[in-house]
This record gives C-alpha cells, structure tokens and sequence, in this order.
C-alpha cells in the first residue's frame, strides 16, 4: 500500500563526507567508540564493549506555532503561521526518506498542536503508511494544554498516539493557580475547559507538566497535593528559568522543594515511592561523582524539529522562538547546515560559565557537581551565547541542589555510588 503525496518535489538527500567523531556524552563515561560517524551519533547509536547501543531519535514537528492561549510565561513568540498541505507532505517525506533513521518518534509541538486537529490526524494516518512502505517505526505524542480534547479525540489519541506517553499534559495545579498564568488571550482562565477526569480515566499513567514561577511558587505544595489527589501519578514540576525572580520569590522556591522534599521522604518510607526531576539530578551527581561533561542534552543529536515552514533546528525551544533566520539550521528541502549543527552540538556543559558579575561563577559553586549548565536555546536566546546560563537558572538550580542534598541525607544515601545506589535510590 502506498500513498500519493502529489507532484511534489524537493531536493535530494545530500551525500557528504562526514569526519569522523567521538564523543563523550552526559549518560556514558567511557563515550562513544571513535569509528562512529555524526550519522549514527545522531541516530543515538555507539558501540560499547561490542554492543550497539540505540535510542529512537525524536522530531518535534509543529503543525502550528500558534496557540489557543496566551501563557504569560511562555517562552514562544506565538506569532500567527499554519503548516500547508504541501509542507506536510515534504515533512512527511524528509521523515521516512530523507534522514537516517529508521526508528524514531515525532512529538508534535506548539503553540498548541491541537488547533489544527485535521492537519494531525491526516498526518499520523498518512505517516502510519510510509513508515510500512519504507520499513520505519514511528511513534506518535504531543503536548498539549488539553483545552481543546473532546471524548472522541481522547479515543482516538489512544488507538494512534504512543500508548505508554501518548502526550504530556501542561497543567499548574489548582484552578486558582492554573488560571494565574495559563489564560486564553481575553485573560480569562483556561482550567475549566480541561477534562481532567476523562483524560485520567483513559490514561491513568499519564504524566503532567506543570510550570513553578515567581508568583506562583509560595503556596505550591497545595497544589501538588492537589495533582496527586486527582489521579496524576507522575508530576514533572519545572519551575521557569527565563524570568526575573526576586530574593523572597527564590526563597519561596526553597520552601516549597523543603515540603517537596517531606512528602519524597515519607513516600519512601511508607513504601510508595514518587518520581522527582529534581531530587534525582543530584542522585545522579553523587553516583557520577565528578563535574558533568559531555553534551549539554541531546540538542540536534537524538532530537531535532522541524516548524510550519519547514525549517530545521537542533531542537523544539530553538523552533519556538519563531526567529528562522536566526536559529534555523537548515530545511526539508535541502537537508542539515552542517556547520551550524555542528554549533550547537559542539557545546559541552564544561563550556558554560556563570555570570560572575552577578555573583554567579561556575568554578567556585557548590551545585557544579550537578548543574545541568541550563539550556543551549535558552542561553543564546537571553545572554547571547550559548556559553552562559541566565542568573534565574544558577540560582534555582543552586535551591535545589541545596534542598536535594539534605533529603537524600535524611535517607541515608549520601555516601552511595555506582550500581548499588541505583538501585537503592530507585526502590
């Protein structure tokens, strides 16, 4: 079975001598083995004591970059663009006969991907057939506000979407908190058109994602309690990197990661463990055991994005600035920039420095063990380079670091490294 995409055209797939490179990246000591080329760097594999080991690569595709909402701390510009049939189409084919990977994932992005509903369905149904015709695995996710989810879309969601995380639903908490900052462009609260209980009924592993900022940060823990009260199992808090926080607002944060940090404890304890983003960044650290090298995240090697116009980058955050002169790194049409994806794979956490006019210096810091070095989009975006990581990130990883340290102290497992404190960090 095959399907017409029309007289469509578009260059062909580019063939060039690519050197080849070694790198060490953040999850493996020993690095990948020197006779891997970028190819299969980018297709997440490397060989390691005879394996090949592989990780599906990760499209983020953009039906639109244009949003039902106005979120008053999102860091998309939101300026109005659709993909066209026609773009959709080349999309399609540059993702099941243009690049390398045979096994990968699209996650479509926003602005909100639901606004163009038709435009999804016909691009899954359409992918679900090229990935056969040209041997391809595929799965199929968003994110989403969840506005605009009705029963049958949820349905279809879970005979289409990747049925272990379909999509990642962005949520605040509580009504009052959710409507602080996530609002339709009239100001008026968007928590209600959400059907939590039907989305939770379907899919009860589901994990949300909900944005700590400034104002909304001293009160928080509520609405984490809340969160697991209606059913969510998985919160993946994330508090916001890009705006100004004063003294007492950061202060806030580390009050609310110290109640976190309770509640972690005495989940453990009662035998019912729960997940944080957080509290494991410093596991991690204390089982490495140096400062972390290698890349700063899978930035244009395991990941990539592609935006209504058909632009490439290196990954979703660099597509949503809407800037595709600026931070554009190639097309569907023509293929890589190489030089600049080169660019922005080539930063290394040990490249990223503090601003040490602000008080912020990376050498001297008590969290370098296990600061992440913020995000390669983000610190271009609002320093200007990609070496430098904006103040409001070294301060609330610094908060968390802190407050990670004496949870995991109060468990006892400062002391463990390698193999034996994975697994005992993990039950």
């Amino acid at each position: 079975m095959s399907v017409c995409l029309g007289n469509l055209t578009g260059g062909e797939a580019r063939e060039t001598t690519r050197a080849e490179l070694c790198r060490k990246c953040y999850s493996c000591q020993d690095g990948i083995s020197s006779d891997v080329t970028i190819d299969t760097v980018n297709k997440g594999e490397g060989k390691k004591n005879g394996a090949v080991k592989s990780s599906p690569f990760t499209w983020f595709v953009f039906p639109t970059n244009g949003c039902n909402l106005s979120c008053r701390y999102c860091y998309a510009n939101n300026a109005p663009g659709i993909m066209t049939k026609e773009v959709m189409h080349q999309t399609l084919l540059w993702l099941f006969n243009k690049q390398p990977h045979k096994k990968f994932k699209v996650h479509f992005f926003g602005g909100e991907p639901t606004t163009q509903w038709d435009m999804l369905v016909d691009f899954v149904k359409i992918g679900n057939v090229m990935a056969i015709d040209n041997n391809c695995e595929v799965a199929w996710s968003m994110t989403t506000n969840g506005t605009l989810l009705t029963q049958d879309r949820i349905l279809w969601i879970k005979d289409n979407f990747n049925p272990n995380a379909p999509f990642l639903l962005s949520i605040d908490g509580r009504p009052e908190t959710h409507n602080l900052n996530r609002v339709y462009h009239n100001g008026g609260g968007s928590f209600e058109d959400i059907p939590v209980d039907l989305i939770l009924k379907t899919f009860p592993n589901l994990e949300c994602r909900p944005t700590i900022t400034a104002n909304n940060s001293l009160n928080w823990i509520e609405d984490y309690k809340y969160l697991r009260n209606r059913g969510f199992k998985h919160i993946a808090i994330e508090p916001d990197h890009e705006n100004i926080w004063t003294e007492e607002q950061y202060n806030n944060y580390e009050r609310l990661l110290e109640s976190l940090g309770k509640y972690y404890i005495l989940s453990i304890r009662a035998g019912a463990p729960i997940k944080m983003k957080w509290i494991d960044v410093v596991k991690e650290g204390l089982m490495r055991g140096v400062v972390p090298t290698g890349s700063m995240c899978g930035v244009g090697k395991n990941s990539g994005a592609i935006d209504h116009r058909g632009k490439l980058y290196a990954c979703q955050r660099y597509a949503s600035y809407n800037e595709p002169d600026k931070y554009t790194i190639g097309d569907i049409w023509n293929g890589w920039d190489e030089i600049k994806l080169f660019e922005t794979q080539a930063l290394c956490r040990e490249h990223v420095f503090g601003v040490e006019s602000l008080g912020y210096t990376c050498g001297t810091c008590m969290a370098r063990q296990f600061c992440l070095k913020g995000c390669n989009a983000s610190n271009i975006k609002h320093m200007g380079k990609r070496e430098t990581a904006p103040p409001a990130h070294c301060e609330l990883q610094r908060r968390e670091v802190k407050v990670g340290i004496l949870v995991l102290a109060e468990l006892g497992m400062l002391a463990l490294k390698g193999k034996a404190a994975a697994q005992k960090c993990s039950k």
